[in-house]
């Protein structure tokens, strides 16, 4: 399996019992160290959707989870094609918060420090689907296939800081901004010893022509 714009390896991890190998391709040499310190069995390389660092037909299924919105649709397909075996796939996940004022009273704030960073880093975001038309235009992949689901995931403050950490826009800030980010995300929360957080999660999937 691979695991293209794989981050620290949040999907990495989950996809490890799955395979008898796993490949990860990150392009942020930040995120790729985080990456590397947290699986070290894992063979992590640097590298982009459009240059993907692996040989002919040489993975049987191809995971992007919260990053196919940041390729150029059109040569990253052409390179997921190539690094794929026959009738291989391609799956792509993004979590999506259900997050409100109501649960959360610090949500406002926690919005108004975090929204201009993403902001800054692309205008692209996981809620646009321009996406879609430019993967079916290629023609080399099956329709896609889509399924959702719900759920919760209960935390605490330190665990919502393990949740805000990787995101793209924070991971790759300064060292010292991104501690200070973090500081105040966490001073946000106090001392609430849990947090429920929910979520809708999004899978696409489809295998080669």
């Amino acid at each position: 399996m691979l695991d293209l714009g794989a981050g620290t390896g949040k999907l990495t991890r989950r996809l490890v019992p799955f395979a008898r190998r796993i490949v990860a391709v990150e392009p942020s040499p930040a995120m790729l160290a985080a990456l590397r310190e947290g699986l070290p069995d894992v063979d992590a390389r640097e590298g982009t959707a459009e240059a993907i660092p692996a040989p002919d037909a040489s993975v049987e299924g191809v995971f992007a989870g919260e990053a196919f919105h940041w390729f150029r649709t059109t040569p990253a397909c052409r390179e997921i094609a190539r690094v794929l075996v026959p009738g291989g796939g391609l799956a792509v996940v993004w979590n999506h918060p259900l997050w409100t004022p109501d649960e959360h009273p610090w949500l406002p704030e926690f919005y108004a420090l975090l929204s201009p960073l993403r902001k800054a880093a692309g205008r692209r975001t996981a809620e646009d689907e321009a996406w879609r038309p430019e993967l079916e235009a290629t023609g080399l992949f099956q329709p896609l296939n889509a399924a959702a689901a719900e759920y919760v995931h209960t935390i605490d403050g330190d665990g919502l800081i393990a949740v805000v950490r990787p995101w793209g826009w924070v991971a790759n800030l300064p060292d010292d901004e991104r501690a200070r980010v973090l500081a105040r995300v966490r001073a946000m929360v106090g001392e609430a010893p849990e947090l429920p957080l929910r979520y809708r999660t999004e899978i696409r999937w489809t295998r080669l022509v």
